[in-house]
């Protein structure tokens, strides 16, 4: 067994609390969420954004009214962040609904957290959801 690729799984708990150690470890942060809605984690991310370049970059969703438009014009201000919306083509079929967060090279690996929790207060903190968080570096070979 090759050790440099293990990969360790746990179930995140306290999901913004995680969230905000993460970024505050995190040399970039990659979040596609199906909805998104400020939060204390995403107004980390956008100071953090705000000095370091490339720092955030975020692909979400606009169907329905789960994403509040306030964050485009947010983020649109924010040197160090990106923000796009699936194409046309890509959601042509059915809705955008993914969930997944990517903060890389925390304390020297990439951290994944995937799993039913859209970006926004209620995913963080009135549902009940299910968030996966892996480590290792073997990400390193599958995330550029």
């Amino acid at each position: 067994m090759n050790t440099g690729n293990k990969v360790e799984l746990s179930v995140v708990q306290d999901e913004e609390k995680r969230i905000l150690e993460l970024i505050s470890g995190a040399k970039r942060v990659d979040i596609v969420s199906a909805w998104v809605t400020p939060t204390e984690s995403f107004w980390k991310l956008v100071k953090r954004a705000e000095r370091e370049d490339n720092f955030f970059n975020l692909l979400v969703g606009t169907s329905s009214d789960g994403t509040d438009p306030q964050i485009f014009t947010i983020l649109e201000k924010v040197p160090g962040a990106s923000c796009k919306v699936p194409s046309q083509e890509l959601i042509k079929s059915g809705s955008f609904h993914p969930k997944l967060y990517i903060f890389h090279g925390v304390k020297g690996q990439d951290i994944v957290l995937i799993g039913s929790m859209n970006f926004t207060n209620s995913g963080l903190h009135k549902n009940k959801e299910l968030l996966i968080e892996l480590r290792g570096n073997i990400f390193r070979k599958m995330v550029p």
